[in-house]
């Protein structure tokens, strides 16, 4: 059986289905069909939408405070800049 024949086959239990089942009800069985399909792949995306927070990577606290030699500094371990801090401004 070529490619061809198998085409035509299918073409003839299609148009089977339309004749016994009239063309309205034909289309109808194969729009839910593709609703339901449509439903089925969009659940999934919907469930990790809602819980997505639209970042690509997760994203980690650049700032630690600390105190070497008794006096504080903030370390941004993002970019790795050191800054003094005034201990009596955080009062």
């Amino acid at each position: 059986m070529t490619g061809n024949d198998k085409t035509s086959k299918t073409a003839e239990v299609v148009g089977r289905i339309v004749e016994a089942k009239g063309l309205g009800d034909f289309g109808f069985g194969i729009g839910l069909g593709l609703a339901g399909v449509a439903f089925c792949l969009m659940l999934p995306l919907m469930i990790f939408a809602t819980s997505w927070d639209g970042h690509l990577h997760e994203q980690k606290q650049c700032y630690e405070i600390k105190k070497i030699d008794g006096e504080l500094f903030k370390l941004n371990t993002c970019t790795g800049e050191l800054e003094t801090i005034d201990e009596r401004s955080s009062e």
